[in-house]
């Protein structure tokens, strides 16, 4: 065998390990949608803080981070509980988007009109907005 045909031979076992391995992974956000966008306190806070859409000055900044501190502590609370394994799933979500809603209403307060609807766009683009994604197979 010429050393050549052999680098032909690797490089062909090569990509069909990685596109094997492509073809194993599962699709993104299959079925579910509709929740309430899945963000974090601590997303929602970096988005507001650093958005170049949203400019929070530095008072609407100390006010987003003190209303987000009881959202962040009931996050901390279910990641906590989720990792029992003992939580309905379905419970799971709905008390996640009940979460999510919360949030939103604690930091619309601390934002100006404008800044509030440039926020309800970006969630709705993020994903808060409804079903996204295709359905399973």
């Amino acid at each position: 065998m010429t050393r050549t045909t052999k680098i032909l031979i690797a490089a062909v076992a090569v990509s069909l390990l990685a596109l094997s391995l492509a073809w194993a992974q599962p699709g993104g956000r299959r079925g579910g949608g509709g929740g309430g966008g899945g963000m974090s306190a601590e997303q929602l806070f970096g988005y507001l803080a650093l958005s170049p859409d949203i400019m929070l000055n530095d008072e609407q900044v100390l006010n987003v981070r003190h209303a987000l501190r009881p959202s962040y502590a009931d996050q901390l609370a279910m990641r906590d509980a989720m990792r029992g394994g003992t939580l309905d799933f379905q419970e799971v979500r709905e008390t996640m988007a009940d979460m999510q809603k919360d949030m939103i209403a604690a930091v619309s307060g601390s934002l100006s009109k404008e800044q509030n609807e440039t926020l309800k766009g970006a969630m709705a683009r993020m994903g808060g907005g409804g079903r996204r994604g295709g359905g399973g197979r």
